[in-house]
């Protein structure tokens, strides 16, 4: 299997399409669209590449097209696609939407590790038919952390995690409305213990952003479950390692 990571890597330009004679459909001394290039370039570069033995059809389907849009593709020779076909098969292969449909820019942009932890929690969310909890104020909890972070900073100091989170939701209690912006505060502080906890014991650091935005993810997902401190931490567990 291709490794993810080396996609950042990959350039379109540099592409050897030598290596798509593997597929039996593949005629190179045929003229090819430059949509068809593009798809057999995720064939072998993208997070869902194509197995030597799938078939055209195998693996189209996995990548969530119909038939007709494959025959459209490959034998008719579109020289268009349709956004919700790219879309799929951006959400699939991991590839810029823009650059399947156009071949505009690069087919794996390298974008910033805040987008990408940020893009990974809103996906995984709405796979789950979840929405994002409005009860955290995002900025004013990021601006929480900021604090207390740069006050401890400035010490030369450092707080064990039942003690930050306990100061954290102080703090953020102190920034926020509390009777416009009413919220669990045993959940909070135990989403931020347990993300404080886990960071610690991998002797990791993360940001105030990244940390705002697996705290409301938590959040978000034990919101109805908030005394389910087990299920809690084994989540934060996989998102603190998921995000390394």
């Amino acid at each position: 299997m291709t490794d993810k990571k080396r996609n950042l890597d990959v350039r379109f330009s540099d592409f050897n399409f030598d290596k798509c004679s593997q597929f039996k459909e593949f005629k190179y001394e045929h003229q090819i669209t430059p949509i068809q290039k593009r798809m057999y370039f995720l064939m072998v570069h993208s997070k869902m590449p194509r197995g030597e033995n799938e078939s055209l059809y195998g693996w189209t389907g996995r990548i969530g097209l119909s038939r007709s849009t494959v025959f459209g593709i490959f034998n008719k020779g579109n020289s268009t696609m349709h956004n919700s076909v790219a879309s799929k098969i951006s959400l699939a292969t991991g590839a810029d939407e823009d650059w399947i449909r156009h071949g505009a820019g690069v087919p794996f942009p390298i974008y910033s590790y805040d987008e990408i932890i940020e893009r990974q929690i809103e996906e995984s969310i709405e796979e789950d038919g979840l929405v994002i909890s409005t009860q955290i104020d995002k900025p004013k909890l990021q601006q929480a952390f900021e604090t207390t972070e740069q006050a401890l900073k400035d010490q030369h100091k450092i707080m064990q995690p039942g003690a930050k989170s306990e100061f954290i939701v102080m703090l953020y209690t102190a920034l926020i409305d509390i009777s416009a912006q009413p919220f669990d505060n045993q959940l909070l502080k135990t989403a931020i213990f347990n993300l404080e906890n886990e960071l610690e014991k991998a002797r990791r650091s993360m940001s105030p952003y990244k940390k705002t935005l697996l705290i409301i993810a938590i959040y978000t997902l034990y919101i109805g479950d908030a005394s389910n401190k087990e299920a809690i931490e084994q989540t934060t567990i996989q998102l603190v390692r998921s995000a390394a």
